[in-house]
């Protein structure tokens, strides 16, 4: 398992191994990509498995403030 970051303002925490078909693995609310190392390992073998830290959690940075929310909704939106 490797641990990458994808890059942006705020840069995300990835937990990445596998190959195949995409699976992502979701945190609640109070978790992190970590609660999902034994899954990872586990879909590994048959999928191209991820988990990734939510902005502000773990690994992952935080926005500055919460314009900055707005401002990636709209460049999205586009």
């Amino acid at each position: 398992m490797k641990t990458s970051h994808i890059p942006g303002q705020p840069a995300l925490a990835v937990d990445h191994a596998g190959a195949g078909e995409l699976l992502v693995l979701l945190h609640g609310i109070g978790g992190n990509r970590t609660n999902w190392t034994d899954q990872v390992r586990a879909f590994s073998p048959h999928f191209q498995t991820v988990a990734w830290d939510a902005r502000g959690y773990k690994g992952s940075g935080l926005v500055s403030c919460l314009h900055d929310y707005s401002k990636m909704y709209a460049r999205n939106k586009t």
